[in-house]
């Protein structure tokens, strides 16, 4: 049998017969097991070390972080018992229904991407989370202020404001996985822990599991930070407060989050994985509760390329009914367009080098993969911008000394814009690392051991 996340119910594959989850874990006895373990079937994959468990002794030919098709090794063992989950809500049709529509918005994404081959390696996991809660009850005491203009004079009128606060928090999320990246599980958040369950592994049933590997501590400050910025903006949102200008930095240092406690939980992601070039990897991931997708979608060059050369001819004929621009002119021109195009490139080496060394990343952090994270990463080449810096430099001195002919103008704006053309496959390139990721190596040899 497997669960439904339609009908919520499990579903026998041959009679379509249907058990509710708490029927089922009772006829089974997977209620009355070990509160603190459960004993579960662990895939590994060969290639890049990744695991996903599976409460059924079935086969798993895919890796859903490293994209390989090969046979995960398995083991059967115990993991930690979640104390809550959230069961999937949506089905992998829907899913990959989802998915169709995001690919019919990218023009320039590579062919292979909208394939159906590729979206039946759409897998539902539940993904591991520490859920935080915390209880408020405390006098908020906040100086605040009102400023008026009087004449020649600025009238500033102080006020001291006091609030009770009192109330408790729940369901403050950070996913547990080090292989679950930051940045990926926060663009598909939040997921709605009033419909947790108290975890039963009927639940798993179709559906494989990731193991945590990131200890509570680690998000701990973050939740405390999520509860003081929410109850200071609460607290400034007061209608009695309307008008005021308070320092909310100095507010939220004020509040002190009491009775923390946290609590292992399951949430449900659809994950697809497809290969990019040799060393890295496409990751488009759904939230499964209630379908908020986040896909890094790459850039095919020659169709960026195609696509541009027909916007282009109907642009040339209509240049041509504007008025010449005169050399000078075309140099400005030129040397803006450079600009703003170097610009972008530099920005998008600088974003690259912090994401792929997971600078931001506690949990990637926390693991202990940070080091060999930053002897792989991007580096950033400073020095192939010299080029650049040179045409800029020569489009600036034939600016200032106009005693040159129209040929040297029209030849470095030529060379100007072979800089922008250079440029802009640069950007496209960078585009391309920055949504993909590389290969991961999650404890085993494979995976991604270039550096760029």
């Amino acid at each position: 049998m497997h669960f439904s996340p339609t009908s919520q119910m499990l579903v026998c594959e041959y009679c379509d017969a249907t058990l509710s989850p708490e029927k089922y874990a009772q006829s089974e006895g997977l209620l009355t097991q070990d509160s603190t373990y459960y004993e579960t079937t662990i895939f590994s994959c060969p290639m890049c070390g990744g695991e996903i468990m599976n409460s059924e002794e079935t086969a798993a030919t895919f890796c859903s972080y490293c994209g390989a098709s090969v046979q995960l090794q398995s083991r059967i063992g115990k993991e930690k018992r979640p104390a809550k989950i959230i069961p999937f809500s949506i089905d992998e049709k829907q899913c990959q229904e989802s998915f169709r529509n995001r690919m019919k918005r990218a023009v320039f994404a590579p062919g292979y991407l909208r394939k159906e081959s590729e979206m039946s390696k759409l897998r539902g996991i539940y993904m591991p989370y520490w859920s935080y809660g915390f209880s408020v009850d405390q006098e908020i005491h906040a100086n605040a202020y009102t400023e008026k203009r009087k004449g020649d004079y600025i009238i500033t009128d102080h006020y001291h404001l006091v609030a009770n606060a009192k109330g408790s928090y729940d369901g403050i999320s950070f996913d547990s996985a080090s292989n679950f990246y930051d940045d990926i599980s926060e663009r598909i958040s939040p997921f709605d822990t009033r419909q947790a369950k108290d975890f039963n592994p009927a639940y798993m049933s179709g559906f494989y599991a990731d193991k945590g590997d990131v200890a509570s501590e680690v998000y701990l400050n973050d939740a405390k930070d999520y509860l003081k910025e929410d109850v200071s903006t609460s607290f400034s949102n007061l209608p009695e407060f309307e008008g005021l200008t308070m320092d909310k930095s100095k507010l939220s240092a004020k509040i002190q989050p009491e009775n923390a406690k946290n609590d292992f939980v399951l949430y449900p992601v659809w994950f697809l994985t497809n290969h990019f070039g040799k060393n890295r990897v496409t990751y488009a991931v759904a939230n499964g509760q209630n379908g908020k997708i986040a896909a890094d979608i790459p850039i095919d060059p020659k169709k960026y390329l195609l696509i541009s050369l027909l916007v282009a001819i109907p642009l040339f004929f209509l240049l041509e009914l504007l008025p010449t621009l005169e050399p000078t002119e075309m140099i400005v021109a030129a040397m803006i367009l450079h600009l703003i195009s170097t610009a972008i490139s530099i920005y998008q080496g600088m974003t690259i080098q912090k994401r792929e060394f997971h600078g931001n990343d506690k949990g990637f952090q926390s693991a202990g993969s940070g080091e060999t994270e930053k002897k792989r990463s991007y580096k950033f080449k400073w020095y192939l911008y010299i080029y650049h810096v040179a045409l800029l430099l020569a489009g600036v001195f034939l600016y200032f000394y106009r005693s040159m002919s129209d040929y040297a103008y029209y030849a470095c704006c030529a060379a100007i814009m072979i800089g922008v053309a250079i440029t802009f496959i640069s950007i496209i390139k960078q585009h391309n690392i920055l949504s993909t990721h590389k290969l991961p190596q999650l404890g085993k040899r494979g995976g991604d051991e270039h550096e760029y």
